[in-house]
């Protein structure tokens, strides 16, 4: 199962929709995120799929809430180059 069946099953995009994608990913540079973007599907269902395609739990935290500094323990040290942490 894919992401954009994860989303067709939610009922968040219609299976004709889940096919049109399919066929407009296919083979090209675009990613299934920017189809799924450019039909109006919003980035937290599209990363709500992610999360339950690849069996790991999402959270989206807003610009001002505070992370306690303990969570950096679980970031893998060459990601926290990414991060500017």
């Amino acid at each position: 199962m894919s992401i954009v069946d994860i989303l067709s099953k939610k009922n968040i995009i219609t299976p004709a929709l889940a096919a049109e994608i399919k066929n407009e990913t296919d083979g090209s540079n675009t990613s299934i995120e920017e189809a799924l973007i450019a039909k109006g599907v919003k980035l937290t269902d599209i990363l709500g799929a992610k999360g339950e395609f690849m069996g790991i739990p999402v959270r989206t935290i807003s610009a001002n809430e505070k992370i306690p500094f303990e969570v950096l323990e679980y970031i893998d040290t060459p990601d926290k180059a990414l991060f500017e942490l």
